[in-house]
């Protein structure tokens, strides 16, 4: 399934749903019941459960849009698209062979060296900076999400 959001997830169980932008830190919480919520009032929450967990996967832009509080930070601003975070690669990932040589480091070996200042991603098998001065717009975000996958 190709999602709209990367960062956009739900947690199911037998006590709570949840729906939720997972940032790297703190996740920022977009609707949350729990099991004693839906036990008090089933015939108000399920419906509302039931509406969220739908436009979660079929229009997120709305379910955060009728959820939002203005007084808060715009959860809509803490979103990664697919193109973001494809572009983040494209920008900062690097090939082990490509960092090392930058870098002037051995191939091997380097691993150590190379986890204070990047991460390793396995499923692009690239190196990423965790910070940079040269970071702009949601890259940080990005990198946070990321390495803490």
């Amino acid at each position: 399934m190709n999602k709209k959001y990367v960062n956009l997830e739900i947690a199911l169980d037998g006590e709570s749903v949840n729906i939720y932008i997972e940032t790297g830190d703190e996740p920022i919480h977009i609707v949350y019941w729990t099991e004693d919520e839906w036990l008090e009032d089933p015939s108000t929450v399920v419906p509302a459960i039931s509406n969220a967990i739908y436009l979660m996967f079929v229009d997120p832009d709305d379910l955060i849009n009728r959820v939002k509080n203005p007084n808060m930070p715009d959860p809509m601003d803490s979103l990664i698209t697919p193109d973001e975070l494809e572009q983040f690669f494209k920008d900062w990932g690097q090939t082990h062979s490509e960092v090392c040589s930058e870098l002037g480091y051995d191939e091997e070996g380097s691993d150590e060296l190379l986890m204070d200042d990047y991460f390793w991603h396995e499923g692009k098998e690239l190196w990423c900076n965790k910070s940079a001065s040269g970071f702009g717009g949601k890259d940080e975000l990005i990198s946070n999400y990321l390495r803490n996958l």
